[in-house]
């Protein structure tokens, strides 16, 4: 091919303000969203949780960290065990891991024993698959799904979460979470719905 003709080429490849790369790591995996204008950067780890790692955004003149980094994947230190993650199907301390829905009684894994509680769900240490992702010069969008199949007898229902992360030149970080109920009956519904 000659220089005129892999020139050409090269200028038909759209380069777009936003960038999405994945820097693979010793355990896991990062999802990186930049702003190659402003240098704003959203990190994400899909294999722990889908949580975000860190974040930078635009103030005034730099750019400053908005969350507190995720330093040590899997810490089971409580400072760090929940760190930017989704706490799914529920979020809080659930008292001896034992709650009563539609007149049976459920037995959560106590987590914290300690206190005698199951805390903030089972989720924040789930791999979730990198559903899709999207660039241009207005958004770097990474959408992140987790299919809880009926995993635990203490939340015997299917749903699958989706997490959808986006980085815009105008608005900073939007981040989405759609819960959809994937169960033959309408238990889970309602118990979700009985969260609120």
């Amino acid at each position: 091919m000659n220089n005129n003709k892999k020139k050409q080429n090269a200028d038909m490849v759209k380069k777009f303000i936003f960038t999405i790369d994945e820097v693979k790591n010793s355990n896991s995996s990062e999802i990186v969203i930049k702003n190659n204008l402003t240098k704003e950067i959203l990190s994400i780890i899909p294999e722990y949780g889908g949580r975000l790692k860190e974040l930078w955004l635009k103030n005034g003149s730099k750019n400053i960290s908005i969350l507190k980094k995720v330093n040590r994947i899997g810490s089971q230190d409580r400072d760090d065990i929940f760190t930017n993650a989704k706490l799914s199907p529920f979020a809080g301390r659930i008292k001896d891991g034992q709650y009563v829905f539609d007149n049976k009684r459920y037995n959560l894994p106590v987590n914290y024993p300690e206190e005698a509680n199951a805390c903030h769900g089972f989720l924040y240490s789930k791999e979730f698959h990198v559903a899709n992702t999207i660039v241009n010069d207005e958004k770097g969008l990474c959408r992140l799904v987790y299919l809880y199949k009926n995993e635990n007898e203490g939340y015997p229902f299917n749903y699958s979460i989706e997490i959808t992360y986006i980085l815009t030149a105008l608005e900073g970080l939007i981040c989405t979470t759609r819960i959809i109920n994937n169960s033959k009956n309408n238990s889970s519904k309602r118990w979700m719905a009985s969260l609120f």
